[in-house]
């Protein structure tokens, strides 16, 4: 399987990230970067065309619905699923990216942000952010 990069420099920061596997959890404690990651990207993609990432936060009044039919219309994405925990629970969600990692002609790379270790579980690897000074990155735990 080919690994996926995002390279971009913005408001200061060097995000260098290297995606080892099709699906990757991001999850680590409170304050230690995930969201800023998100938030880098998503404003970067505000001023610049990124068009090989689908950026998509789940929050209350999230159409899950909405995000099943953007995954299973996806096609050699790296999509960041921000709040994954919540989404990954909507039986949609879940198939959507099931039946795309069991697709063999399917190319997508999948980062979901959570915050419930109880997840870790149901993926095959599990990194965290890295922030170092202006350097933005993930370290994988396992799997990567």
């Amino acid at each position: 399987m080919d690994k996926k990069a995002i390279k971009i420099v913005y408001n200061g920061y060097s995000i260098d990230i290297v995606l080892n596997t099709r699906i990757t959890y991001l999850c680590s404690d409170s304050a230690t970067g995930k969201t800023m990651l998100f938030s880098l990207l998503k404003d970067y993609a505000l001023i610049e065309e990124l068009p090989g990432l689908i950026l998509f936060s789940c929050h209350s009044g999230t159409s899950y619905k909405e995000l099943a039919d953007v995954l299973k219309e996806a096609e050699d994405k790296i999509i960041f699923i921000d709040n994954a925990d919540h989404a990954l629970m909507k039986s949609e969600v879940y198939d959507a990216i099931d039946s795309d990692l069991c697709d063999g002609d399917s190319n997508n790379y999948y980062v979901l942000i959570g915050r419930d270790t109880r997840l870790a579980n149901l993926v095959t690897s599990l990194a965290k952010p890295v922030i170092s000074g202006d350097n933005v990155s993930i370290r994988y735990l396992f799997g990567g």
